[in-house]
């Protein structure tokens, strides 16, 4: 009996040490619902360990809810020591393989659903267990090529927020070859962080000069404010990242080509006299040198909309991810004249932690 005991646990040893070797050298493009469960063991592993250490509480310390109502708010408290109510999403960890096959893993609000995605395509989602955590695997492989994934977190209350690191990696036609994969920022706060490169590319003395020379951001463009520049002139301006040109629509009214600036920037302006009172598409294109579109961002207006810019004021377009606290910074270099944002403001902002993309606030004038 002992001898058939001893017997078994070799076995589960080592089909667990197969287990553990498979998923990193799979390169098939079937990813299972068992290699999706070890992929997340094997990519947290210090989010496993906060796991196993909060099984190792006594249990008596556990179901909170049947303690006495007097004895709550000591819990509460010491819960909110260790998970404060708002965490900003992260990608911690990424492991491609040659192949394509792509897991990733990070922290973000409890209970909240985080979403991958490339230039506006879901690539995958997941949940953020009572800890935080989510792990998240990319059921089809990824095309050979550049790839720039951003993660963006959804709450319960359903407002979103992106994480401040996006993932870039370059894949290479050739399956032996080790995916290069690095982190880099989506904001200025963010800093790079090279995590996986091929051998050749690995040693310390080419590292940073291999990323900095990957780190080409995907083609973008956004609208950002409008303003009227006379009775029925609108001016439009931008950013836009790759292009050299911009050309675009309002309704049936065309506009451009422009230029795009060294800094990324662009306007033009529109007559507007024939536009009418119905709603109306506004269009932008990104274009190359080649005037091939390359990036295009669109939507919804109602001219009634624009009245509130009748007085001079800027009017921005708000943005996925956008907060008043960062456009008031942004414009006039204080976070906190958002409050003059709201009150200029009122009949279109309910609650000023709920903006939605593709909205329109009159930016009050500079002192």
């Amino acid at each position: 009996m002992r001898l058939f005991i001893a017997i078994i646990l070799l076995l589960g040893g080592g089909l667990a040490a197969i287990a553990t070797t498979w998923f990193f050298l799979q390169t098939s493009e079937d990813i299972s619902e068992l290699e999706k469960t070890e992929a997340a063991r094997i990519a947290q592993p210090e989010l496993s360990a906060k796991s196993n250490e909060a099984a190792e509480q006594p249990a008596a310390e556990q179901p909170a809810a049947e303690q006495p109502a007097a004895e709550q708010p000591a819990a509460t408290s010491k819960t909110e020591e260790v998970l404060p109510a708002i965490v900003m999403p992260t990608i911690d960890v990424a492991r491609i393989g040659p192949d394509g096959s792509a897991v990733f893993a990070g922290l973000a609000d409890t209970k909240s659903t985080v979403t991958l995605f490339e230039n506006d395509q879901l690539l995958t989602q997941s949940s953020a267990n009572s800890q935080g955590e989510w792990v998240a695997v990319v059921d089809k492989p990824l095309s050979p090529g550049k790839h720039l994934i951003i993660a963006e977190m959804t709450r319960l209350d359903g407002t979103t927020q992106r994480a401040e690191r996006a993932i870039l990696v370059e894949l290479s036609a050739t399956e032996n070859d080790t995916p290069l994969v690095a982190l880099v920022p989506m904001t200025d706060n963010a800093v790079v962080a090279l995590l996986q490169a091929p051998k050749e590319l690995a040693r310390s003395d080419t590292a940073t000069v291999t990323v900095d020379d990957v780190l080409v951001a995907a083609p973008e463009i956004y609208i950002g404010t409008l303003s009227w520049a006379g009775t029925t002139s609108l001016r439009i301006k931008g950013m836009a990242k790759q292009g050299i040109a911009v050309a675009g629509t309002l309704g049936r009214l065309g506009f451009g080509p422009v230029e795009v600036t060294d800094a990324g920037t662009w306007q033009a302006i529109i007559d507007s006299s024939s536009l009418g009172n119905a709603p109306v598409m506004l269009t932008a294109l990104l274009l190359d040198k080649e005037t091939e579109a390359i990036a295009k961002t669109g939507f919804e207006v109602m001219p009634a909309q624009l009245e509130i810019g009748r007085d001079g004021s800027e009017m921005v377009v708000i943005q996925k991810g956008d907060m008043l606290w960062r456009i008031a910074y942004r414009t006039y270099g204080n976070g906190i004249r958002y409050l003059d944002i709201v009150n200029r403001n009122k009949a279109r902002i309910n609650n000023p932690d709920l903006i939605f993309p593709t909205q329109i606030f009159a930016l009050p004038k500079t002192d």
